[in-house]
């Protein structure tokens, strides 16, 4: 029993990071998207325009330009799996003009959980 509740206390704190980066993109928070993202993170995009990387730097420096964020987005939690120190989730952020089909990898690093790599592909809504 005592897996169980550490499992289900690591779960519920993945579902914070993940609500956190979709706040903090929908919001442009660069607070709560530092704080959700990992030193080394990087986003691959699957876009109309073909496939865009970006590490952390670059992708917070776009939202602070209003480049990309800024727009509400409906998030769905597909599913979260963890094991020791590494997860993963499949989550999907609708908007009227786009959904955002993002398969997270996250890790703990110093107790905290964070988003290490985002594969994500962009389709029309």
């Amino acid at each position: 029993m005592i897996n169980q509740t550490k499992t289900d206390e690591n779960l519920k704190l993945i579902r914070q990071v993940i609500e956190s980066y979709a706040k903090g993109a929908d919001h442009r928070d660069i607070g709560k998207l530092d704080k959700a993202f990992h030193d080394d993170f990087r986003v691959v995009a699957i876009t109309n325009d073909g496939v865009r990387n970006l590490d952390k730097k670059t992708y917070i420096e776009l939202i602070r330009s209003e480049k990309i964020g800024g727009v509400e987005r409906q998030l769905e939690i597909e599913w979260i799996t963890a094991k020791n120190d590494t997860a993963r989730a499949e989550i999907r952020l609708k908007s009227d003009a786009a959904i955002f089909n993002d398969d997270l990898s996250l890790i703990r690093d110093q107790h905290e959980w964070q988003i290490v790599n985002n594969v994500t592909q962009v389709v029309p809504a």
